[in-house]
């Protein structure tokens, strides 16, 4: 694992779940207006997995790697679908946030979808202080100096130069079920996996 990030000091603020109740897993917000929905469509999103949608976005079947720049190189050496257990597809991902951040929408699912994030220390322990309030928390072993997942969706892992990485799923499936949470974990590791060893 590498451990010289300097050009990854002072990021962007922390991602934070919203907790809401009913939701299979939340997953970390990542700005915008939270959105809400109406009639028929809120009992479909009751078992979701994310919140806090910002505009909703029109994904392709695929990532687009020969367009990704940033740390979207590194979430698009993943082969996404694979490693979220074949239940996921992918649209093509997008660079923000000076290209500390990746966005990748999720085919038939609004809301964000996959997002990989380059954060600080202060920014994960604020994140490991929800454990305290009762939101669902585990520690995960082997990944970076020490690592937790929240809510099954919004993996958090602490790096040795004072840097975090933070990958979480943030999405309304309105057209379908949502994944199984066992396969959302593996998913997320080898997204974060792949964020620590790119430059």
């Amino acid at each position: 694992m590498k451990t010289t990030r300097t050009t990854r000091r002072g990021a962007s603020s922390v991602l934070v779940p919203l907790l809401a109740a009913g939701l299979m897993f939340a997953a970390a917000g990542c700005g915008g207006d939270d959105d809400s929905t109406s009639g028929d469509d809120q009992a479909s999103e009751a078992s979701t997995a994310g919140s806090t949608p910002s505009a909703a976005t029109d994904a392709d079947t695929g990532s687009d790697e020969a367009s990704a720049e940033g740390l979207c190189v590194a979430v698009t050496s993943v082969d996404l679908t694979a490693a979220f257990g074949g239940e996921l597809e992918f649209g093509e991902a997008k660079d923000s946030a000076g290209r500390e951040t990746c966005i990748v929408p999720i085919v038939g699912a609004e809301g964000e979808g996959l997002i990989a994030k380059v954060t600080t220390a202060e920014n994960y322990a604020q994140l490991a202080l929800y454990e305290d309030q009762g939101v669902p928390f585990r520690q995960i072993e082997g990944l970076g100096e020490e690592a937790f997942i929240l809510n099954d969706a919004d993996l958090n892992v602490l790096l040795a130069d004072g840097t975090a990485v933070q990958v979480a799923v943030q999405a309304f499936f309105v057209t379908g079920s949502p994944p199984d949470p066992s396969t959302i974990e593996p998913g997320l590791v080898a997204v974060a996996e792949a964020a620590i060893a790119s430059p």
